[in-house]
């Protein structure tokens, strides 16, 4: 209960109090209407004297101290009118809960995705994409829902205590009995909540890893079909499907057996309570049947409450695997440790520069000059340190030893934002996003307009081929831009790194998915880059030679090669 009541209380972006104002009002109002029912059925089953009896005469008694008039039909519409505004304002603030839900969700949904594009490359790169997108779809839903339950579960607990009120003004015997009972029934019961509690986490756990097994799968379903091998995977993912099946029945029959095991027992309870009522205690005809009346309501009102609590709980660990990954990826936030801003008027270089993964040393001793406005060559075999270069120049990782420069400055004196600003990056595995081409290059940016996307695109040479689609620029590329020829992605893609019109240009292995023939072109729009921008082309080509003024050769994480030194090219 205690983690249910956090949940509702500590839930960002809710206002709590607003609930329970609304909550207290309308029970205190259900509480009116209900002792008003009081003397009205005495008078309808015992005549006009009915009412001057027992619990009826003190509701009648306090109908005069307030100056209204003794009238059943004024009672009656004092009963009618507070049942009516209880309805209301529970409306009122389970609207806002239902308001809340959604809240919730989109809040977590956004702080998560907030903080994990700050997060540091090597935390990053570590972390299965599957759980990622389960957090942010299904774990976030089942957080709201966890909120709403809780939400619920409040409900519950303020109707329970106003009919227990009401039934120990009518008859505090009956209604201890019924406490003492119903207290019995959900020590018993609280067995099925803590087994759904342990199946929710099996289900939250087990979930992120059919989504992690899943998402792997879909990223090698080509290859996995080309060798006919994906009946090995099916049968991989039908083990996670299991475990995940094992779990929902357990979440089955906890459920089924509390809400069937409350309403057997709970009658039970009440026929002893009411036997006793008239056998023990010879209660009036006329409080017996609005004392049944409450009994029903708050036997319905403790089911409800278990029913709630074992809701929230089985929701109660995907709501905590979001907030605890939310302040995982707040602690592994990228740091921002300079404040100049940079001016990028001589280069970067690389100075004594050693960097090693926990498996293998990947840079030895190596230090680089990346010129202003010139093109520099990386080349060398794979594994043998290119894009690692590439991303300690991007700041995405650190040296060990050694250090990075701009403009002789080391790269952490820097704001690393505003450095990457200046920077235009083309990877090797492209990916572009389901959506439009001009989306693809702007990225959602409201500051760049069809100018500046054809600009881009003129100068990557794909402009051409953009315009001769039906569409033009508003041309859907497909899933990872699947409508598209790998040459035509990587075109959007370059223009995509030009289109803020960057200083230092990062190409990785751009050319080595394409023919000679697209290659060829895609040079020959560096080739016109040339002298405007600083370029670093990470290659095992040797297309991309033709175009450097500088090149350097790696080899198991040194250089092997003196770079070639060529004068910079005029600004044609």
């Amino acid at each position: 209960m205690r983690h249910v009541m956090r949940i509702f209380f500590q839930a960002e972006g809710t206002r709590p109090g607003i609930v329970l104002f609304c909550l207290l009002i309308a029970t205190l109002a259900q509480g009116v209407g209900l002792a008003s029912m009081l003397p009205v059925v005495s008078v309808v089953l015992e005549g006009e004297g009915g009412g001057n009896s027992g619990s009826s005469k003190m509701v009648l008694d306090a109908v005069a101290w307030l100056g209204l008039p003794m009238n059943v039909y004024l009672l009656l519409a004092i009963a009618v009118g507070a049942i009516v505004l209880k309805n209301a304002l529970t409306l009122l603030a389970m609207t806002y809960v239902g308001y809340s839900v959604a809240h919730i969700a989109t809040r977590m949904r956004r702080s998560f995705v907030e903080k994990l594009l700050h997060v540091r490359w090597s935390y990053l790169t570590g972390q299965p994409m599957g759980e990622i997108t389960n957090a942010l779809s299904l774990d976030a839903t089942r957080a709201g829902q966890a909120y709403l339950s809780a939400a619920h579960f409040m409900v519950y607990c303020f109707q329970a205590t106003i009919y227990i009120a009401v039934a120990m003004f009518v008859s505090w015997q009956v209604t201890t009995l019924s406490l003492v009972a119903g207290t019995g029934i959900a020590v018993v019961m609280g067995h099925f909540i803590g087994r759904a509690r342990r199946a929710g986490k099996r289900q939250t756990v087990h979930t992120q890893a059919f989504v992690r097994d899943l998402s792997d799968a879909l990223n090698n379903i080509k290859p996995l079909k080309a060798m006919g091998r994906q009946r090995n995977v099916a049968i991989l993912l039908e083990r996670s499907i299991s475990r995940l099946r094992k779990a929902l029945r357990r979440q089955v029959f906890a459920k089924q057996a509390l809400k069937n095991g409350n309403e057997a027992l709970a009658a039970i309870v009440m026929g002893l309570g009411l036997a006793a009522a008239i056998g023990l205690w010879n209660i009036p005809g006329a409080e017996l049947v609005v004392l049944a009346v409450l009994l029903v309501q708050l036997v319905g009102a403790i089911n409800k409450i278990q029913g709630e609590l074992q809701k929230a709980v089985i929701f109660e660990s995907a709501y905590d695997s979001v907030i605890d990954k939310i302040a995982q990826l707040r602690d592994e936030a990228e740091p921002e440790e300079g404040a100049l801003q940079p001016a990028f008027e001589t280069g970067c270089t690389l100075e004594n520069v050693s960097f090693a993964h926990p498996a293998r040393p990947v840079l030895r001793g190596v230090t680089l000059n990346f010129r202003k406005n010139c093109t520099t060559v990386l080349t060398g075999p794979s594994g043998s340190g290119k894009t690692t270069v590439a991303d300690l120049v991007l700041g995405f990782v650190t040296p060990d030893e050694g250090r990075i420069l701009v403009d002789g400055r080391p790269l952490s004196d820097y704001a690393l934002r505003d450095w990457r600003h200046m920077i235009g990056y083309v990877p090797q595995e492209l990916i572009l996003f389901n959506e439009t081409i001009f989306d693809n290059i702007t990225l959602g940016d409201s500051d760049l307009d069809e100018d500046d996307v054809r600009e881009a695109l003129k100068v990557a040479g794909g402009l051409d081929f953009v315009e001769a689609l039906p569409d033009g620029l508003m041309t859907h590329v497909g899933e990872k831009g699947a409508r598209l020829s790998g040459g035509q992605r990587q075109r959007i893609s370059l223009a995509r790194a030009l289109v803020e019109k960057p200083q230092l240009l990062i190409l990785d292995e751009v050319t080595s998915a394409l023919d000679p023939e697209t290659e060829a072109e895609i040079v020959e729009n560096i080739r016109a880059l040339q002298g405007t921008t600083t370029i670093i082309a990470i290659t095992h080509r040797t297309a991309l030679l033709d175009v450097a003024d500088d090149i350097y050769a790696l080899e198991d994480g040194r250089i092997v090669q003196k770079p070639r030194i060529e004068p910079v090219r005029d600004v044609v």
